[in-house]
């Protein structure tokens, strides 16, 4: 996903990438209610508090250019081809990449939250 970006593809390459640093962490609490209305479900309210969401990023540079990403996400669970099943636990439905080269600062939206979540929903764990 990352090197079909002309941009990033110019600045990052596979051979000389390096992570420095990174962190994905589960989300607390209930999602907006305006993004997210499937979790206004009492149901799943009474017998699950973790809605299997994450927010993280990546901190990569690349040693030949001396650019600097950061890149930024948030996933979740989808529904799979059959009715109770996972189609892809961890789908990124907002990608940003912030990206810092010759003191310029560049923000480069891989995936848009707004046009991903009109294309998929969450799919809802109740455990």
């Amino acid at each position: 996903m990352l090197y079909k970006n002309d941009e990033i593809n110019a600045l990052f390459k596979d051979e000389t990438l390096h992570v420095l640093d990174y962190d994905c962490e589960y989300n607390r609490g209930y999602p907006c209610p305006e993004k997210f209305p499937e979790f206004k479900n009492k149901f799943l309210l009474i017998f699950n508090t973790d809605t299997s969401m994450t927010t993280g990023y990546f901190k990569m540079a690349d040693v030949e250019t001396g650019a600097v990403m950061n890149l930024k996400f948030k996933t979740m669970p989808v529904p799979g081809k059959y009715r109770y099943q996972i189609g892809e636990p961890l789908y990124f439905y907002d990608l940003r990449a912030e990206i810092t080269h010759n003191g310029q600062h560049k923000e480069v939206v891989l995936v848009d939250e707004k046009v991903a979540l009109q294309k998929i929903r969450p799919f809802l764990l109740i455990i």
